[in-house]
């Protein structure tokens, strides 16, 4: 699970690298992403969800995608290539820098009049050449998953036919969207640019399938005399320049002879088609007919889909047009509309993490019981309360109200769609005027066991609960019903947290001092912090 949705990290937060990759489920992945955190001068590292990587470029603030600390540099007729020879002892050519693989080689360099050496990181070099959206990050990593998306034509002599299922992992606005249609047909038609995109997954989650999180690797594609327009970091102590933003590709040969049309279908008729390619050639030939005559009409099958599919309206680029430079955008301004778009359009899928399968569905809650559930928490957190004020404290309810849903993710009602309620509440010790916050989640569905939070009333807690409450119900249900604790720490700046598990419940009913032994249970804690 990720430490921190990228919806809660401040703006003025300042992105360094990201490195080691884990597994979030069947569906998603984390990244290890370390950034610097202003609110408390310190740097951090978070576990956020693969996608973040598009937000940001190095030390750079989230509201701003122009680099700091970076310098421009022209590289002319680099080739791609070499960065694949083997060493005398067979190994790729490759150095690890700050937990990320990167590729190295030397550049004479025009500005410094020397060579220099040049080391390239290779989540970089697929987040600007491939990654300008979600789904091609996600294609990428789930090459498997995705061959159902996508099909492509070549038999028609006069265009290129793709074909692209609408579902809810291609966002709508990606299908109007000239950059993602031009960048889809580079790496679909361009051998060398879909070799070295294929080999994402093949290097980075086949061949380290066995290890608990990974590093990204890939192939660099074979292509030679590509300009880049880089932004890196120089040392001169060692004379290693290190790229860190490429913004242009310039010099590609596309490879691509003739127009192409883009055309949204649903993808059980992409799948139609597929099924009739794969009946044609692999399916076994009943001894009564000809093995001629049933691939004919294995072929006309698939003609007559192929036909139907080219009538479909859509997008036309010609040769020229996709003769382009392969400029990178502006990412966090792209990501940015995109997740306004997303707010507005619950039923597209999003890419923060936890909000549906990999087939996009929709997660919600079975109906079990049209039978009100008593707010049994509530019950016993106002007996724990009163026991608290016995002890000489005074109580303020803060909060006490069904939690407010956030964009998809789970956890706001129960299984019979009743609200689930979330509760604050700040204590006072009458004699010394001690303070802190205690906070609750309804577990009257008995569905999960949540401890009880304790946090203290300084002034980042007192700005989270009075001021930015709202944040705090959405971190709490991005994390699944569990306390955002990286989120309080580390992007909040609160510490020590403190959590206090749960009586048992079979306890209440043998011993009479059961709330007492609670209350004392939780200010003999408070007193430690």
């Amino acid at each position: 699970m990720s430490d921190c949705s990228t919806d809660f990290l401040p703006n003025d937060m300042i992105y360094y690298t990201a490195t080691k990759i884990s597994r979030r489920g069947q569906t998603r992945f984390d990244i290890d992403t370390h950034l610097f955190n202003p609110i408390i001068n310190k740097s951090i590292q978070l576990k956020l969800p693969i996608e973040s990587i598009l937000l940001y470029y190095y030390s750079t603030p989230i509201a701003d995608h122009y680099p700091k600390k970076l310098f421009d540099h022209t590289l002319k007729a680099v080739d791609f290539s070499a960065l694949n020879a083997l060493d005398s002892f067979g190994n790729y050519n490759q150095k690890i820098h700050t937990g990320r693989l990167c590729f190295e080689f030397n550049y004479d360099s025009s500005i410094s009049d020397k060579s220099i050496t040049i080391l390239l990181p290779k989540f970089i070099l697929a987040r600007d050449l491939f990654f300008s959206h979600p789904y091609l990050l996600r294609a990428a990593l789930f090459a498997e998953n995705y061959s159902t998306d996508i099909l492509v034509d070549m038999e028609d002599p006069d265009a290129i036919h793709i074909f692209i299922a609408q579902n809810k992992k291609i966002l709508k606005q990606d299908l109007s969207d000239p950059h993602f249609l031009k960048k889809l047909a580079l790496i679909l038609l361009q051998p060398d640019l879909n070799k070295a995109f294929l080999s994402i997954y093949q290097k980075t989650i086949i061949d380290q399938k066995d290890a608990k999180s990974f590093n990204f690797d890939m192939e660099a594609p074979n292509i030679r005399n590509i300009d880049l327009t880089v932004d890196g970091i120089y040392d001169k102590k060692t004379g290693i320049y290190r790229i860190e933003r490429i913004t242009s590709f310039k010099n590609l040969d596309t490879s691509i002879n003739r127009p192409i049309q883009f055309h949204f279908t649903a993808k059980k008729i992409i799948q139609q088609v597929k099924n009739a390619q794969a009946q044609g050639s692999n399916k076994p030939k009943p001894a009564s007919q000809p093995k001629e005559k049933l691939n004919k009409n294995a072929e006309a099958d698939t003609d007559k889909l192929l036909n139907k599919l080219r009538n479909i309206p859509g997008e036309i680029y010609t040769i020229e047009e996709l003769k382009i430079s392969l400029q990178t955008p502006p990412a966090e301004t792209v990501i940015r509309k995109r997740r306004n778009q997303m707010d507005k359009d619950q039923n597209q899928e999003g890419f923060a993490g936890g909000e549906g399968d990999i087939e996009g569905t929709v997660p919600g809650f079975t109906t079990e019981s049209e039978i009100q559930l008593e707010r049994v928490t509530h019950k016993d957190l106002i007996k724990l309360l009163e026991q608290i004020e016995k002890k000489g404290y005074k109580i303020k309810e803060i909060k006490n109200s069904p939690f407010k849903k956030y964009k998809r993710f789970r956890g706001h009602k129960f299984a019979n769609n009743q609200l689930r309620y979330f509760y604050v509440y700040k204590i006072s010790n009458i004699e010394n005027n001690h303070q802190f916050y205690l906070c609750e989640i309804d577990t009257s569905d008995g569905k999960k066991n949540i401890s009880t939070l304790l946090l203290p009333y300084e002034e980042e807690t007192q700005r989270l609960i009075e001021t930015d409450l709202e944040i705090f119900n959405n971190s709490i249900l991005s994390q699944s019903l569990s306390w955002p604790k990286k989120f309080l720490s580390e992007v909040r700046g609160i510490t020590p947290i403190t959590t206090i598990n749960h009586p048992s419940k079979k306890e209440e009913v043998e011993d009479v001092n059961y709330y007492a032994d609670w209350a004392e249970r939780i200010l003999a804690k408070v007193k430690s912090i």
